[in-house]
């Protein structure tokens, strides 16, 4: 693309997925991390698709920014994926509201303690544990729901 060439959008007219974050304190670092997996094509459609449920959603189950989550509670599993789906999502549906990047906040929190409160923390380490999060999540959030990986002939 050269300077000033939108993909194909009209100067003035809004792109799909870039949308700045609200800083809720010193959320720079956990921003930053936000972004990149929001541009990380794959993991965001991925995300957005909710790819990872593998099932029909069930519209009986508690909802939270209208996302559908499998328990509630301080440790609820799955939440920071439900969460961290949400907030993509509305990035790239033009939905976005510092109300996404709050919650998301607040699902860190009661599921990392070092991400509690607004002290600035390293990038890289949000990542590390975002990732094992979303990880984690999705082997105990519905396991079945993947089929079963068999080893490499050799």
């Amino acid at each position: 693309m050269e300077d000033g060439d939108l993909g194909g959008f009209l100067s003035g007219e809004r792109v799909p997925g870039v949308s700045g974050l609200k800083n809720h304190g010193n959320t720079c670092f956990m921003n930053a991390i936000l972004q990149c997996l929001s541009n990380t094509e794959l993991f965001a459609e991925y995300l957005v698709l909710e790819h990872y449920k593998g099932e029909e959603l069930d519209e009986d189950k508690p909802k939270t920014n209208g996302m559908h989550l499998q328990k509630k509670g301080p440790l609820s599993k799955g939440e920071v994926t439900e969460q961290l789906s949400g907030l993509v999502r509305a990035l790239w549906t033009f939905e976005y509201t510092p109300q996404h990047s709050r919650d998301f906040k607040n699902a860190v929190s009661k599921n990392a303690t070092q991400f509690k409160g607004n002290a600035q923390h390293d990038a890289q380490e949000f990542l590390l544990w975002l990732l094992d999060r979303v990880h984690e999540d999705l082997n105990t959030v519905n396991p079945n729901c993947r089929p079963a990986i068999k080893p490499p002939i050799e």
